[in-house]
């Protein structure tokens, strides 16, 4: 079976799956043609409510710890790709693993309503999306 995970479709969901600090390794470029302002500014509105009440003075401080500066990361916030050569971050080489295991997996307890015979699975007690989580728990 063929993956359908080629090298360009995992430098496109590492790039828009990537974080902040992956982005900064040197490996992620940002886009410079298009800046999608609106989207950094409401990333940096996001962090400001969640690490200081609304204050980006607090979202400043903080990154100023780790040597960044808002002026620094600001590109990095908005789109980016993965630069020619560069390396992915080490969970996408897990990715298609997973999902091809997860190919293989008998699903015939989701199609007949038969509970998983996984010891980690509580009949009385379902969870959401136990069973299509079921392959990555195993992995």
């Amino acid at each position: 079976m063929d993956s359908i995970f080629t090298d360009q479709r995992l430098g496109r969901i590492a790039a828009r799956a990537s974080t902040l600090p992956e982005r900064l390794e040197g490996d992620f470029i940002p886009d410079q043609v298009v800046q999608h302002n609106e989207h950094i500014n409401h990333r940096v509105k996001a962090w400001a409510k969640a690490i200081g009440k609304g204050d980006i003075e607090q979202v400043e401080r903080r990154l100023a710890l780790g040597g960044l500066t808002l002026k620094t990361v600001r590109s990095y916030l908005g789109r980016v790709s993965l630069k020619e050569g560069g390396e992915f971050p080490p969970w996408v080489t897990l990715l298609p693993e997973i999902v091809e295991r997860a190919a293989r997996y008998p699903l015939d307890y989701l199609l007949d309503g038969t509970p998983s015979s996984e010891p980690f699975i509580d009949a009385e007690k379902p969870q959401p999306f136990e069973d299509i989580l079921i392959p990555l728990v195993k992995y």
